[in-house]
């Protein structure tokens, strides 16, 4: 073995670390004050590169070998030992070998005090700390004799030699997305941490007969999401060119993020968010008049409330035409979310907005406070008035929405009324080998400006565990 120190081998530009973020926190989160175009990713595993050395029983033996596949992004990878053969127990993996003996061993130790590491004394402890290039291997453990009662006809099997390996960071942003353990037939399984799509560490054994090369893989990290609007690059749909027009409440949108499975977004106003229409009143002149209702959550006398659907109820999904639930630039009034494959269109592509015509995808459930809204159509004008006539607010709620729900973060505004509107990726039918652009906007409860009160940000999401983010990029 030839341990690298890391200030002798550490070139001055790797200065670029990745962040781990806690399970179960809010991660990637992003907090706004007046803009909401930011990014973020997922990371998905990518296909085991293979689980065992067949071409030769003893094609690993005496040594054990850290690699970064070719396949990773070009560049430098920072690697931590934390302990070599320090006889640390692990206990449960003791194993009697032969069976019957009354000989016990565990991976870490030798177990009979004969065991070598590195041929140094038994228990001696040593931490080192690797810089490997992409597409390259170090040698991190070597067994240059065996252990003296093994190569005496004493024990029947040598000793064991033990690393733990943790995957520190790296000069280029890459993302980790699979561990792969080539072993020996025959050699000790990795332990306790098996390889895998999420491990990042690994304890790997070598002996005079066995040992194991163990390939950390890694992928270009998801680019970062940038909405770019206004300008005039965009189609003209409806008559109107939709990527010319303005967005002038993003602050509405005071912060996005995610938890486990959920998209999250957190609204912000002075007055309580526009859930969607319930209702179309169209004016014909007395019994000719027409009112169609739609489903919508209602908070049902509950302040903060929640409601969760698949989708959620969010009225009217009628987007041209009389009566369509669209504000003045003809996005809907409901919460929305818009999907662009870029694996499929090209990395750039923004296809998917609301401003190139996207679908737009109804929210799951929402927490807080909200109200809903009537359109208006009177025909007995000349030509017929198309009105948008929104429900009394409730109490303001501030930044509670409620049991199930998660407060917008310590940074986001509060204009007195909060809610927080939750879309399941799990339920967006979403390729895990796939990177995505995700757009999302909401409306204000007033409605009473030329821009629509309407704020927008977005996610770019990536190969990758289905539902791990990283933190976003920014702008």
């Amino acid at each position: 073995m030839v341990p690298v120190n890391a200030l002798d081998r550490w070139p001055a530009s790797l200065t670029r670390a990745r962040v781990g973020l806690a399970a179960g926190a809010i991660a990637g989160l992003v907090v706004f004050g007046s803009c909401a175009d930011n990014g973020s990713s997922i990371s998905a595993p990518a296909s085991p590169r293979k689980t065992t050395i067949t071409t030769d029983y003893y094609g690993s033996g005496k040594h054990i070998d850290l690699c970064v596949d070719a396949s990773s992004p070009p560049g430098y990878y920072v690697f931590y030992n934390s302990h070599e053969n320090d006889k640390t127990p692990l206990p449960g993996y003791g194993v009697e070998w032969p069976v019957g003996s009354g000989w016990w061993y565990d991976q870490g130790d030798g177990g009979d005090d004969k065991n070598t590491v590195f041929n140094a004394p038994n228990g001696t402890a040593t931490t080192n700390t690797y810089v490997v290039e992409a597409g390259k291997c170090m040698r991190v453990a070597e067994r240059t004799q065996p252990d003296a009662d093994f190569e005496a006809g004493i024990h029947a099997l040598d000793g064991w030699s033990g690393v733990t390996i943790t995957y520190v960071s790296n000069n280029v942003g890459a993302v980790h997305t699979q561990t792969d353990c080539v072993n020996d037939l025959g050699v000790i399984p990795v332990q306790p941490y098996p390889c895998g799509p999420s491990t990042t560490t690994v304890r790997a054994f070598v002996n005079w007969n066995h040992g194991s090369d163990i390939f950390f893989f890694f992928s270009e990290p998801t680019p970062e999401c940038v909405l770019g609007y206004p300008n005039n690059l965009g189609p003209i749909i409806d008559g109107v060119r939709r990527s010319a027009v303005r967005f002038n409440e993003d602050e509405v949108l005071s912060a996005f993020g995610r938890s486990a499975d959920e998209i999250r977004v957190w609204y912000t106003d002075e007055h309580a968010l526009t859930l969607g229409v319930r209702q179309h009143f169209v004016n014909n002149k007395n019994t000719l008049d027409v009112t169609t209702n739609y489903s919508i959550a209602s908070m049902g006398g509950v302040n903060p409330s929640s409601a969760s659907g698949s989708p959620l109820a969010v009225g009217s999904a009628i987007y041209t035409g009389p009566g369509a639930a669209v504000d003045a630039a003809g996005r809907p009034l409901h919460p929305s979310l818009y999907i662009t494959d870029l694996t499929t269109s090209g990395l750039t592509s923004k296809v998917g907005d609301w401003q190139y015509g996207g679908t737009p995808v109804l929210p799951n459930s929402v927490y807080g406070t909200w109200k809903s809204a009537v359109v208006n159509t009177d025909n007995t004008k000349n030509p017929p008035k198309t009105t948008l006539a929104l429900d009394a607010d409730p109490a303001k709620n501030h930044k509670n929405v409620g049991p199930g729900g998660v407060n917008p973060p310590q940074g986001a505004h509060d204009f007195g009324f909060s809610t927080e509107i939750v879309w399941n990726l799990s339920a967006l039918g979403l390729d895990p080998t796939h990177t995505y652009r995700l757009q999302f906007m909401v409306h204000d409860g007033d409605q009473n400006k030329a821009g629509g009160d309407v704020g927008q940000g977005c996610f770019n999401v990536g190969p990758g565990t289905p539902i791990d983010f990283t933190q976003p990029s920014g702008n």
